[in-house]
């Protein structure tokens, strides 16, 4: 029997995952949890559920018949529990049964969203404004011109601040490990917001490695390394503080980059800070020869189908998406977030958001351009 137990706690709209010991106590659980997940309510006064309740005390996680397949732990205050009682015990099973049944595309593309979206919403907390204030070189970046001011920065983010990280060298073998695919987290490292953990073994000596996925803005710009995910948070957090209207952008698979909105061209310009490409849309098609299905641009008020921008073969793709998943629910789910997301944006923003998307849109419809040179670069083997 493992001496660990692998399960995510909710509350609210937030969640975690972790890797706790069997023995540690409920108590213990629920105060690691209590300051990561802003929990309101003391342990006298909540419980936990896992399709029954548990009450908050000294008693080992490894006591609590734990669903492997669905190891979900709600954190629920007792007065909420007793008014919702009958819809715990008898509807949310049910819930979670009839989710479980929804297609593999439709939960990859919800949970890229949701994620993204996540990660979008902690850029812009006070705490990561005033660390960017702090570390950014201002009088370096006092240039007029946004285009140029978006150049000098994406150079020295790439350059100068921020670190690719790279498959991690055996420490016996000096050798360079395998990924060998990701994991749960430790408790330890909660505070960094983690979504999960990277593997890495040696082929010599078998030894591992781990690399977890923070998400926090301001732990990776103390860190000033990671893989792609990191490296848009990072500069995305950079962008924010400097006042710069951008989207997070990802075609759901292992890349990630940034649109950020230039006024003086009434565009979205492409960037990506992984790779230190401006501008450069039809990279990812042309000179990586990635098959583009669909590219999505998000931030913390909109959810935008951006494709067409990313490739010079649009009809292909629309076949390729009703292959894979349907155009039509593919709309549906992006329409829904896009919804969803704005209804929360002040009248000023949310007609300033509208505007932009419409130009977008008519933008993107009638643009057929021919690759540039700077993308037709090839790619070279990265540790994304």
């Amino acid at each position: 029997m493992s001496n660990f137990v692998h399960i995510k706690v909710t509350y609210n709209f937030s969640s975690l995952e972790a890797t706790a010991p069997i023995e540690m106590p409920m108590i213990a659980l629920f105060y690691e949890c209590k300051m990561k997940l802003r929990v309101k309510e003391d342990s006298e006064d909540a419980l936990f559920w896992h399709f029954r309740p548990i009450e908050i005390n000294n008693m080992p996680i490894g006591k609590v018949d734990i669903d492997v397949s669905k190891p979900i732990f709600l954190i629920i205050s007792k007065e909420k529990y007793e008014k919702t009682e009958k819809y715990m015990n008898n509807v949310f099973p049910s819930l979670v049964y009839e989710s479980s049944k929804i297609e593999n595309g439709h939960i990859l593309i919800l949970e890229k969203l949701t994620t993204l979206y996540s990660c979008y919403k902690r850029i812009e907390d006070t705490e990561t404004i005033d660390f960017v204030k702090q570390i950014l070189p201002k009088k370096r970046f006092d240039i007029n011109d946004p285009h140029k001011k978006l150049e000098s920065l994406l150079k020295w983010f790439t350059n100068e601040y921020f670190k690719k990280y790279e498959f991690p060298i055996c420490e016996r073998c000096n050798k360079q490990t395998d990924y060998c695919g990701n994991g749960p987290v430790l408790l330890s490292e909660l505070d960094g917001f983690p979504l999960d953990a990277d593997h890495y073994m040696c082929p010599t000596c078998g030894s591992q490695e781990r690399f977890p996925r923070f998400q926090k803005p301001t732990r990776l710009l103390k860190n000033k390394y990671g893989k792609c995910r990191e490296h848009i948070i990072a500069f995305g957090a950079i962008l924010h503080a400097l006042g710069f209207s951008f989207r997070f952008v990802t075609d759901f698979t292992e890349q990630e980059w940034i649109e950020v909105w230039s006024e003086t061209e009434s565009r979205y310009i492409h960037i990506d800070p992984f790779v230190e490409a401006f501008d450069a849309p039809l990279l990812y098609e042309t000179g990586w020869m990635k098959d583009i299905i669909w590219v999505v641009a998000i931030n913390s008020k909109e959810c935008f189908d951006v494709t067409k921008r990313y490739t010079s073969r649009f009809d292909s793709v629309i076949s390729s998406r009703n292959a894979f998943l349907g155009e039509e629910i593919f709309q549906k789910l992006i329409t829904y977030r896009n919804i969803q997301w704005m209804s929360i944006a002040k009248p000023k923003d949310k007609d300033l958001i509208i505007k932009r998307q419409q130009l977008d849109f008519i933008q993107m419809l009638n643009e057929n351009r021919i690759p540039h040179e700077n993308e037709k670069q090839q790619k070279q083997k990265l540790n994304i």
